[in-house]
């Protein structure tokens, strides 16, 4: 995204995202504020879904970079992403449009021929491959000037000695997952049923829903009235079992989850989320488990 901006900033210095994104890319976007570039977020529903109306709206002809996520890492909700490419091209067809595909590679068919975007990322770790490798896919004739610079590596866009053994083994994780991807979402769909089953059989509806039902079946997203989430996570890892707070990339961070903040849920919503994720190599069992464990911890932690 730094690439893509700096590059293009004779055309103009407005760069579009949501609220939701990863910080990866929000943060990236606070930087490019601070180089005189300037960020537009759009706003989402209840479930998450970007706000069409001000995707036709906040594109305009001084719009050099729109990047979105497609299947969200908190809460699972996949973005209609061939009505946000179509409406943002009807607005201004040379704006360059970037995916965040990490938490969807491996795990939803991506078809790009459809998708029309200009560039779209993913990494490694999210399909079981080594961690510290990622891959950007960048449509021909789409300009980005490199950030880092040296001896000229992967077509000058990233100069520096590659680390083939984690390209490797991110490219044989990539054969595998997409090998697999069918049986690992109806595995990853029961284990998803189990939960939520076990919990209304438990709790009634006595509990909160975060993530969307069409959402991406490997992410749940749950709240109970009058917990606290970072209270329930650490009873949790007494019984290892491991949940997340917001991203799992901040998961040690007490702060409430921007993503669910701009949904604008209910503070309880908010203030009680856990994260869970899970892969085609969980179990049922496994989420029985986490069934029996929520059974017995809410009444004790519960204020």
């Amino acid at each position: 995204m730094k690439g893509v901006a700096r590059a293009n900033r004779k055309k103009g210095n407005r760069i579009i995202t949501t609220r939701i994104e990863h910080p990866s890319v929000l943060e990236c976007f606070k930087y490019l504020e601070n180089e005189g570039f300037s960020p537009v977020y759009l706003n989402v529903d209840s479930n998450g879904l970007v706000n069409m109306d001000e995707v036709r709206n906040k594109v305009d002809d001084k719009t050099i970079l729109f990047s979105f996520i497609l299947v969200n890492n908190e809460t699972g909700v996949i973005q209609n992403a061939e009505e946000i490419i179509r409406e943002v091209r009807l607005k201004n067809p040379k704006t360059i449009i970037h995916i965040d595909a990490v938490q969807a590679y491996g795990k939803i068919p991506i078809n790009l021929s459809r998708l029309d975007a200009d560039l779209m990322s993913v990494s490694s770790h999210k399909i079981h491959g080594p961690k510290g490798c990622g891959a950007l896919y960048i449509k021909k004739n789409t300009h980005i000037i490199p950030i880092l610079h040296g001896g000229g590596q992967e077509n000058k866009y990233r100069s520096g000695t590659e680390n083939l053994p984690a390209i490797y083994g991110f490219a044989k994780a990539a054969e595998i997952i997409h090998e697999k991807m069918t049986d690992n979402r109806n595995r990853i769909r029961e284990i998803r049923n189990a939960i939520l089953h076990g919990l209304r059989e438990e709790f009634e509806e006595n509990f909160y829903v975060n993530s969307p039902e069409n959402g991406y079946e490997g992410i749940l997203n749950i709240a109970f009235p009058r917990v606290k989430a970072q209270v329930l996570m650490h009873h949790l890892e007494t019984k290892n079992i491991i949940v997340s707070v917001g991203s799992a990339c901040s998961s040690r961070k007490n702060i409430q989850s921007h993503v669910l903040t701009a949904m604008n849920l209910p503070k309880e919503r908010v203030e009680g989320a856990i994260r869970l994720s899970f892969s085609g190599m969980n179990t049922v069992d496994e989420a029985l488990c986490f069934v029996h464990a929520v059974k017995e911890i809410i009444p004790v932690i519960r204020y």
